[in-house]
């Protein structure tokens, strides 16, 4: 009985070491686990940066071209009114030209 006391307290102990080693070992695993997350998560982070600044690059293209385009807009109504000035200072000349001209076979 004697022998299987200290049988039954070595298999304790072995039973002991062995939990610890396992534990040891999901520990070294969940610390290797947590450095690549936290790696990844760095890595993450820069990303998010690289992303904010190519955002802000294009919000500031995006306003340029808005006021581009609005600048041209404005442009082209100044276009169009000088275009219907012309037309009708033609319209006139001309109107003018007609009378001028019946004016001298008058005379």
């Amino acid at each position: 009985e004697r022998g299987m006391e200290m049988f039954s307290k070595e298999l304790q102990i072995l039973d002991r070491n062995t939990v610890k080693y396992m534990i040891d070992e999901l520990q070294e695993e969940l610390d290797s686990t947590k450095e690549e997350l936290d790696s990844t998560k760095e890595e993450l982070d820069t990303t998010k940066e690289e992303l904010d600044t190519t955002k802000e690059e294009l919000d500031t293209a995006y306003t340029t071209i808005a006021n581009k385009d609005k600048s041209i807009a404005d442009k082209d109504k100044a276009l169009a009114d000088k275009d219907n000035t012309i037309s009708t200072n033609e319209k006139i000349i001309a109107q003018l030209t007609a009378e001028l001209e019946a004016y001298k076979k008058q005379t």
